[in-house]
Formats: C-alpha cells, structure tokens, sequence
C-alpha cells in the first residue's frame, strides 16, 4: 500500500497564500469551503457569494414600509424609505462580512508563522548576516543582494539567508539569473518557490535541479511561473 506523502511546509504555505487570496477576491464563504473541504449543498445563485448575500440583496422591505406607514415598527423615524431600510440590511451584511475576512486573515497569518518558521529551518536553515558571510569567504553579501545575487528573508529588524544558496562552498549555480526573473516576489515566496517541487520539473525541487546544473529549465520555470502570478 503506498504510504501518503505529507506536504512540505512550502507546499502548505503555498496553500495558505492561495487561501488568503481566495478571502480577498471571493469572499469568506469560498474560502471556507476551500479550507474545511465542504461545499453548500447547493451553490448560491450566480452572481452572489452566499445565499445570506443574495436573502439581504434581494430583500423585499415593502410589507415593512406598510406597517410603518399604519403605526408600527415605532423604533424607526415616519420618513424611513425603503431604500434606508434596505441600505439598513446591506450595511449589516457588509460589517458581518468584513469582520469573517479579518477573524480568516488573522487565523492564516497565525499558521503561516509556524509554517515560515520550518521553511526557513530547511537545508540547513537561516544564516545571519555574518554567519553567511563566513561562509561564503568573507564577501560583501549586502552589495550580492543589491546585485540579485542572493536574497534575505526579513526577521524583525534584521534579514537572514537560507544556508542551502551556498552549495559546495559557493553560491548555487544559476541563483542570481532564477532570483533576477522572480524579481519583486517577497523573500518568504521566493524561499518556497525553490523549496517546493514541480510538475513540470518532474515533481523535483527548482532547487534541485540547479545543484543538478539544469539552470535554463528552472529559468524558464520561473518566467511562467511568474507569468502566472
């Protein structure tokens, strides 16, 4: 019986950042099916994100304005309209909204923490500035960071480097073009790009194929896989 395979934390964080975005550009409700693996037994109508959403936006407020104008739902001023008692309904679904997306954000950010902390715990873990200057001969690694030579992750006040950029002694082969293509990334996104393994490079890490010497293939990787973005 094969034995399952558990994701690395880079594939996880991957995972998260997809969840993260997925809060942003579809709403809480997409998310969650993403993150808990359900769906609604029947997909809210096109065009809304929950079926609450479509109840508050198609709201028929009218048999209220009726009992306000015969004396009741005293709570509100004679001159509300339907469109205040609707604006009233969406309001609240907006707040409801926006306080779910934030309780979701938070709860990412607080397991992508742990999960950053085992990507940078990977080959060989961070190096500080020093450190990585010493192993690397002594040479200047905030001017090889200028140059797009080598990359830091932030960490409070101060930056480190993953150890596995140096291989052999020596920076790992075609570093600085694949770091060039992947441009502004955020250091941590860069770190799981080369950590993470790849259909199209065969299930293998783009970190393993440059210690292989296969740079134009994880060059050319990192093109669509920054086209993709």
């Amino acid at each position: 019986m094969k034995q399952k395979q558990h994701p690395t934390p880079a594939q996880r964080r991957k995972a998260l950042d997809k969840l993260s975005d997925m809060i942003s550009a579809a709403g809480l409700d997409e998310a969650s099916s993403y993150y808990t693996g359900t769906k609604p037994k029947l997909p809210p109508p096109a065009g809304f994100g929950s079926w609450l959403e479509y109840a508050i936006r198609t709201i028929d407020v009218r048999s209220l304005h009726l009992q306000l104008g015969l004396g009741g739902q005293k709570q509100w001023p004679k001159d509300t309209s339907t469109d205040d008692m609707q604006k009233a309904a969406k309001d609240e679904l907006s707040e409801m909204q926006t306080q779910a997306a934030q309780a979701a954000f938070e709860k990412v950010r607080l397991r992508s923490v742990g999960i950053e902390d085992e990507i940078l715990a990977e080959e060989g873990g961070a190096l500080s500035v020093e450190q990585f200057t010493k192993a690397l001969g002594g040479v200047s690694i905030l001017d090889y960071r200028r140059d797009q030579r080598v990359f830091g992750v932030p960490r409070g006040d101060k930056r480190v480097y993953p150890a596995w950029q140096i291989y052999k002694k020596k920076l790992v082969p075609g570093l600085s073009g694949v770091l060039k293509v992947l441009g502004d990334t955020d250091p941590l996104g860069i770190a799981t790009y080369f950590l993470t393994p790849a259909e199209a490079l065969d299930d293998k890490r783009p970190l393993d194929l440059l210690r292989a010497g296969k740079i134009d293939k994880v060059v050319a990787h990192a093109k669509h896989h920054v086209d993709q973005r």
